[in-house]
């Protein structure tokens, strides 16, 4: 089986207490037909921009709400996500909160994210696409997501589950990465409410609760993974 993940991140800015990733999976054979669906809400809307959730207005709600609609009712995807109490990061074990702690902070919590939906989804290829960044190549993201989970997967027995490929992509070109910011974005509201008008609250207010209530009504297509600790700090492992 071929699979296809989209990952993105939220909560990444100082002001919002949560770090959040979220990952969309979908079976190869499924990826046409999902972008086939966004493509005819975009038609019928005459809607071209990019799908971002924290950008709002009228006509995007309406698109956004529509397009999730056909989406969620087609069903055939898993997202996952993990959220990071950000007080909880002991940076000093990371290499503190310099650029390079913060980004060891981030790849490993994807990995950890990604091990674990892969582990649970079931043996097979993966592709995963994220969304290109400058620091991407310097932060070894791309090598160390891609190598060090297929090295963990091998050690313990999974040797069936291989990661093939993890490539940066531009966002603002692939409709099933922006699909993944809009389930993150929605799913990330009850964590981090960035909303700063009441009809943006009231807009993202609304597609939040729709597909939360899809999460409680199919929660086989979903993980929310609230990353805890007793009483020591989050440290790299």
């Amino acid at each position: 089986m071929n699979y296809l993940a989209y990952q993105d991140e939220s909560g990444v800015s100082k002001e919002e207490d949560k770090f959040i990733i979220g990952i969309l999976f979908i079976k190869k054979e499924d990826e046409y037909k999902l972008r086939d669906l966004i493509q005819k809400v975009r038609d019928n809307n005459h809607f071209y921009d990019e799908l971002h959730f924290n950008k709002t207005s009228n006509l995007r709600s309406k698109v956004y709400k529509e397009l999730l609609q056909n989406v969620l009712s087609y069903g055939k995807f898993k997202f996952h996500m993990i959220v990071i109490d950000k007080k909880y990061i002991d940076y000093k074990r990371f290499g503190g909160k310099s650029k390079i702690g913060r980004s060891r902070v981030y790849n490993k919590f994807t990995q950890l994210r990604v091990l674990h939906s892969i582990e649970k989804i079931g043996p097979g290829y993966y592709y995963i696409y994220t969304d290109a960044k400058s620091s991407i190549k310097e932060d070894n993201f791309t090598e160390y997501l891609k190598n060090y989970t297929n090295f963990v997967l091998m050690c313990e027995g999974y040797t069936q589950y291989i990661i093939k490929t993890v490539e940066p992509i531009n966002s603002k070109k692939d409709d099933l990465l922006q699909l993944d910011d809009l389930l993150l974005g929605a799913l990330s509201v009850n964590h981090n409410n960035k909303c700063t008008n009441e009809n943006e609250n009231e807009n993202k207010k609304e597609l939040a609760a729709f597909v939360r209530n899809d999460m409680l009504h199919n929660k086989s297509r979903y993980e929310e993974w609230i990353f805890k600790t007793n009483k020591n700090k989050i440290a790299n492992p």
